[in-house]
């Protein structure tokens, strides 16, 4: 059975946030494959069964470059 004020969002084949996520971030790692350039990264959560929400989140500018942060 499904709730009447909440039916569109029950049915939707995209999951759609209804409450700000709370998000914590863990660390960083070095390493990866991202060509030389800028970048801004877009968020979402997913629940066990692959279900995603809308776009939760973006990151500010990211530049990906050859070098480490004294020696570019």
């Amino acid at each position: 059975m499904y709730d009447h004020e909440s039916f569109d969002t029950d049915i939707s084949l995209y999951k759609k946030a209804t409450t700000i996520a709370k998000v914590n971030f863990i660390g960083e790692s070095s390493g990866g494959n991202l060509p030389v350039g800028n970048y801004h990264f877009y968020f979402k959560l997913a629940d066990s069964d692959g279900n995603e929400t809308d776009f939760i989140g973006e990151s500010g500018l990211v530049t990906c470059y050859i070098g480490n942060l004294n020696d570019p």
